[in-house]
């Protein structure tokens, strides 16, 4: 449980960052749009969480989604 709670900064501070350049690239977040963007960010990666089961069905369901991407499209973009 420890290394969930002190992991989740890491998998967040990213996308939070990402968002911050795509949409408040002028003026920068606020603090309530910076808090109500990580509030949609964490909700968004807990729902899944809420729904799977079991660590196996996340692993294959993250497999599933990221295999292909990186076995089929990465090496043609790498080699362009």
């Amino acid at each position: 449980m420890f290394s969930v709670i002190t992991a989740a900064p890491l998998c967040v501070l990213p996308s939070k960052d990402t968002i911050e350049e795509l949409f408040y690239k002028e003026k920068g977040m606020t603090n309530k749009e910076n808090l109500m963007v990580t509030i949609i960010l964490l909700t968004v990666n807990m729902a899944p969480a809420l729904f799977i089961d079991g660590v196996g069905d996340a692993m294959s369901l993250v497999g599933s989604t990221i295999n292909p991407v990186i076995g089929f499209f990465m090496p043609v973009i790498f080699h362009w």
